[in-house]
């Protein structure tokens, strides 16, 4: 068995908690997006990317 020395452990703990947190922002953006009235870009990847940003703001 391989040792590890916990940074690859660190690294995907990490990644998973952050797939988990774009998850529930974007949850929420629609959610808001819907009683607003308001719409997202129709370019997934500019929304994915706008989401990623404002969650990496509110982390720092």
């Amino acid at each position: 068995m391989k040792r590890s020395n916990g940074v690859a452990d660190r690294i995907s703990i990490q990644a998973e908690s952050s797939d988990k947190s774009v998850e529930v922002m974007r949850k929420f953006s629609e959610q808001y997006a819907r009683r607003s009235g308001t719409y997202f870009c129709v370019d997934k990847g500019v929304t994915s990317v706008v989401i990623k940003v404002t969650l990496d703001s509110l982390l720092l």
